[in-house]
């Protein structure tokens, strides 16, 4: 670790995850909540296309990031988990499977092997 002058920590460039935890997956929540309660009415194709961005010089923080871009790709969100989408075999979301996702993702494990010390959840 590089030498710090006395009396200066290094700045911490994530909030605390204890404090924003809560924030990050309740915005996420609303909108998963959101995204199955519009599906019915969601097409099955787009043909809508993304506009270049600008973006700022300095962030906003999870839940307003994750609320940005939810207005912004969600004319390109498609109903791909209903019956009416005839796609490619990309699969479909239930809530088990959705929620299988998240804890892995929370986990965030690197399972190298089962017999290792550490993470060896494989």
């Amino acid at each position: 670790m590089p030498h710090q002058p006395s009396g200066l920590r290094p700045a911490d460039p994530l909030p605390p995850v204890a404090e924003a935890f809560t924030d990050v997956l309740s915005t996420v929540v609303a909108e998963a909540d959101q995204f199955y309660r519009t599906l019915p009415g969601r097409p099955a194709g787009t043909r809508h296309r993304l506009t270049a961005l600008s973006m700022a010089e300095e962030g906003e923080g999870a839940p307003a990031s994750i609320r940005e871009a939810v207005a912004r790709f969600d004319p390109l969100i498609v109903a791909s988990p209903s019956s009416r989408y005839l796609g490619y075999v990309t699969g479909g979301s239930t809530p088990a499977a959705l929620a299988g996702d998240w804890l892995a993702a929370v986990y965030d494990q690197n399972p190298q092997g089962t017999g290792a010390f550490g993470d060896a959840s494989a």
